[in-house]
């Protein structure tokens, strides 16, 4: 029976897959520790070429942003997304080709066409390598047409991966490219310093790395470069802003920790991370299609995963009626007074009804104007600075003075006009429901409303911005009939 806490779910060993591990733990005996140079690739193939091919894909060579690779086309696939899959091999093995069958399972599961890079390999071709041919592939991949994009990766290409994420959210953050949808990695490999307890808890249990084969191919690959960079190691990187990413591991690898750690703070980041632990399971088990029930079930976790963060297949939750609309009087001694933005402003927060998410803009609405009807899967707050407004809440209407902070559950229907015969004024707030460490995190702590606040200099304005950015996670607003 499959557990859950909080955003881990541990998965039994059934009897089936205990057998079927027992017997690959002899077949792969005679490799442990020893695949670490190019001499080894032949072999590592072979062992890849194991996973079945999956029916209806179709395989093509091409090169997508002056990277080669392989391309697994399933019949029908979805239009418009795209998964770039990055391979494992310590950043020395692996090739899109052998991989193409696992690559082409995941293809036929989520029915989207996967594009499994070649990138260039140490020691041939060492840092920062890897990293530039999987962002030119992600690149291409936008420029061809992808309007979502996955990235998904095993081993060193699952920390591959996860590096390309940061590095392309940065990018959309400032307007230089378009995010990734979300990301799957399994049994990734986030820590090139090899911190990790489990690379000695577990040395015993995992039948094919170990930490002195980790430590050849990954100095081929560093060649002196520090491991602690964020563009090697993810673990390290900052993982504020990213999308949903899944993780699966098993219980007997010695990356267990890299997988275990990297999920841990990446929700501290406030990301939706969820980590699926499989009990018995060895390194990168889900290529085992076919052979164990937990392979399959992975990829069907997978597909289910990535089907929900498609950005066409975002769906608003319904209105929940029993949450009602809060107006709150600034002069109210309950609440907590935070220092925003402005020359004399501040953000009056109030405990679980604070509500809000992602940005903050200061907005001049003419009169008679205002937004159409709409709902967010976000609280929302707003303070009127200047003016009067007709605001409109599940079709029931309120008169809002300006001084009046209101806070909207998530969900529910609402637009407003302003019908002060002038131009009004109004800051609003949007940011994780409840979250007033988000609030802290960006402003400070004032005495009272009434406190002047010293307005920002561009520099520090900038720098308000760039930090509720980072912190801020993915949300969606629904558009809806007058």
């Amino acid at each position: 029976m499959t557990t859950r806490s909080e955003s881990t779910f541990h998965h039994p060993l059934t009897g089936a897959d205990g057998k079927a591990i027992a017997a690959m733990r002899v077949e792969v005996a005679p490799f442990k520790g020893k695949l670490t140079g190019p001499s080894a690739r032949g072999p590592f193939d072979d062992i890849l070429e194991h996973t079945p091919d999956a029916e209806g894909v179709r395989y093509d060579k091409r090169v997508i942003g002056g990277v080669a690779g392989t391309w697994c086309q399933p019949t029908p696939a979805r239009a418009d997304a795209t998964i770039l899959y990055l391979h494992g091999g310590g950043y020395v093995l692996g090739s899109a080709h052998a991989y193409r069958h696992f690559a082409g399972q995941i293809a036929a599961r989520t029915h989207t066409s996967v594009f499994v890079a070649d990138y260039r390999l140490a020691p041939e071709h060492a840092f920062p390598a890897a990293i530039e041919d999987a962002h030119a592939a992600y690149r291409g991949l936008v420029a061809q047409g992808a309007k979502d994009v996955a990235i998904v990766g095993d081993s060193a290409g699952g920390g591959l991966a996860l590096v390309l994420l940061s590095v392309v959210q940065a990018e959309a953050r400032a307007g230089r490219g378009r995010p990734a949808s979300a990301a799957v990695v399994m049994s990734p490999w986030t820590d090139l310093t090899l911190t990790g307890k489990s690379l000695d808890e577990r040395a015993s249990a995992d039948p094919m790395l170990t930490k002195d084969m980790l430590a050849i191919t990954g100095a081929s690959y560093l060649v002196g470069h520090d491991a602690r960079d964020s563009l090697v190691s993810p673990l390290y990187g900052n993982l504020a802003g990213l999308p949903p990413i899944q993780l699966h591991i098993g219980t007997s690898e010695i990356l267990f920790d890299d997988a275990r750690r990297y999920a841990e703070r990446a929700r501290a980041a406030g990301v939706d991370a969820t980590i699926h632990v499989w009990e018995g399971m060895t390194h990168v088990f889900p290529a085992s299609v076919g052979v164990l029930d937990a392979a399959d079930q992975a990829i069907g976790l997978l597909a289910t995963f990535l089907d929900r963060n498609w950005s066409a297949n975002l769906k608003l939750p319904p209105d929940d009626p029993t949450r009602h609309l809060s107006v709150v009087d600034p002069e109210d001694p309950k609440l907590r007074h935070i220092s925003m933005v402005g020359d004399t402003y501040t953000i009056l927060l109030s405990g679980a009804d604070t509500a809000g998410r992602y940005c903050l803009i200061d907005m001049t609405v003419p009169d008679c104007g205002g937004p159409g009807p709409h709902r967010h899967d976000f609280e929302e707050m707003f303070t009127l600075l200047e003016g009067e407004i007709e605001f409109t809440f599940r079709g029931e209407k309120r008169l809002v003075k300006a001084g009046t902070t209101v806070n909207i559950p998530a969900n529910a229907p609402h637009f407003f006009t302003n019908i002060s015969g002038k131009t009004s004024r109004l800051l609003c707030m949007c940011v994780p429901a409840g979250q007033d460490d988000f609030f802290l995190a960006v402003g400070k702590a004032v005495a009272s409303r009434t406190t002047l606040v010293a307005k920002p200099s561009d520099q520090e304005m900038g720098a308000f911005i760039k930090k509720a950015a980072e912190l801020a996670p993915r949300y969606r607003t629904e558009l809806l009939k007058p």
